[in-house]
C-alpha cells in the first residue's frame, strides 16, 4: 500500500483516536498509521507522520469548520501551535442518542422535530400524511430572542419543516430538498391566508430539513444556497442534548404519535363529512370539531386560547 492522502489521514485520525486530552499531533499520527498501515515498519511510520503532519493538521482545521457550516460540533479539536500541533478527541454521547432517533417511527420521529419547536415556547404542529405537499411540521409565534419580547405576533418567526427518519447510509438527495423548498412556499402562502393575525407577508420564515442520516453533497451545497436550517442526525442529535434533551423525550414522542394514529381512527363518518366527533384518547367525552368552527383549550400556563381545531394553533 502507498503512502495516503492527509484527506485520508485526517480521516483516519478522527475515526480512530479517541484519546480525551491533548496530545502531539505526530504522537497520534504514528499510532494511528501503526494500526492502518501494518505492512510499515516504525522508521517509515515516523517519516511518514512527520512529513505529513503540518498537512494532516490543516485536513483537521478543514474538516471541523465544514462540520460547524453544518451545524455540528466536531468530535475532537486541534490546536495548531509554533512548536508542534495538538489533538484531542471529544465525547460523543449524540451516537447513542441517535441510534434511538432512528429506531422510532417516522411519525414519531415527527412529532419529536414538533417537541424541540415547543421547546422554544413555539406553537408546533405535526402534518404529515400523503397531502402534507413535503411538510411534516410547522410552528408559529418563534420568539427570535427572549430580550425583545413583548413583540407583535406578526413579527415572531414560523418554521417550515421536513423530517426523514433514515437509516445511516441513506442520505437526503437534492431533489429531496427542491420539492421541500416548492412545498414551504405553498404552506408559508396557506399559513398567511389561515392566520392573518399572526403570520403576515414580512413574518420571518426559516425552513427546516431534519433528518436521522446525513445530505448528499449537491444536497447541501443546495440547502445551504437556499438558506435552509439542515440538520443532519449527528447535529440534530447535538442540537437536542444541548436543549437538554434525553431518551425520554424520543419515547414521550413515539407515544404521542401513537396516540395521534389512535384517535384518527376513531373518527366516525357522519352524513357530513365536514362534521366529525373525535374520541380523544383517555378520555370519556367527545369533542365536536366541525372544520368550520373554532375550539378553545386551555394552554399550559392557564391561559385561554382560541385554536384551530384541526393543526392546534392558536389563532390570537
Amino acid at each position: 500500500m502507498g503512502i495516503p492522502n492527509p484527506e485520508i489521514i485526517a480521516r483516519w485520525v478522527e475515526n480512530d483516536c479517541r484519546q480525551n486530552n491533548f496530545l502531539p499531533l505526530k504522537e497520534v499520527l504514528i499510532g494511528c498509521l501503526t494500526e492502518r498501515l501494518k505492512g510499515k515498519s516504525p522508521e517509515e511510520i515516523a517519516e511518514i507522520s512527520e512529513r505529513s503532519e503540518e498537512m494532516v493538521s490543516e485536513m483537521l482545521q478543514g474538516i471541523a469548520a465544514e462540520y460547524q457550516q453544518d451545524g455540528i460540533l466536531p468530535s475532537f479539536e486541534i490546536s495548531p501551535e509554533a512548536d508542534s500541533n495538538y489533538y484531542k478527541a471529544l465525547p460523543i454521547p449524540e451516537i447513542g442518542f441517535l441510534k434511538k432517533l432512528r429506531a422510532i417511527s417516522p411519525e414519531g420521529f415527527e412529532v419529536f422535530c414538533k417537541k424541540i419547536l415547543k421547546h422554544f415556547n413555539a406553537d408546533a404542529t405535526v402534518q404529515g400524511g400523503s397531502n402534507d405537499g413535503g411538510v411534516d411540521f410547522f410552528s408559529i409565534g418563534l420568539p427570535l430572542n427572549s430580550t425583545l419580547e413583548p413583540m407583535p405576533p406578526p413579527a415572531r418567526g414560523i418554521v417550515i419543516g421536513q423530517s426523514k427518519r433514515y437509516g445511516q447510509k441513506n442520505n437526503v438527495g437534492e431533489s429531496e430538498i427542491r420539492t421541500f423548498v416548492g412545498g414551504a412556499i405553498r404552506k408559508s402562502d396557506e399559513l398567511r391566508k389561515n392566520f392573518p393575525e399572526r403570520v403576515g407577508i414580512m413574518t420571518p420564515t426559516i425552513l427546516a430539513f431534519w433528518t436521522t442520516s446525513d445530505f448528499a453533497g449537491p444536497a447541501r451545497k443546495y440547502a445551504r444556497e437556499m438558506g435552509v436550517w439542515y440538520l443532519s442526525g449527528i447535529g440534530l442529535a447535538q442540537f437536542a442534548i444541548r436543549l437538554g434533551f434525553t431518551e425520554n423525550q424520543i419515547n414521550e414522542a413515539e407515544e404521542e404519535s401513537e396516540r395521534i394514529r389512535h384517535a384518527s381512527k376513531k373518527i366516525r363518518p357522519e352524513a357530513n363529512p365536514l362534521d366529525r366527533t373525535i374520541e380523544e384518547p383517555g378520555e370519556n367525552n367527545f369533542i365536536n370539531t366541525p372544520s368550520t368552527t373554532v375550539a378553545s383549550e386551555i394552554s399550559e400556563k392557564g391561559a385561554d386560547k382560541t385554536v384551530d381545531p384541526v393543526h392546534e394553533i392558536p389563532l390570537v
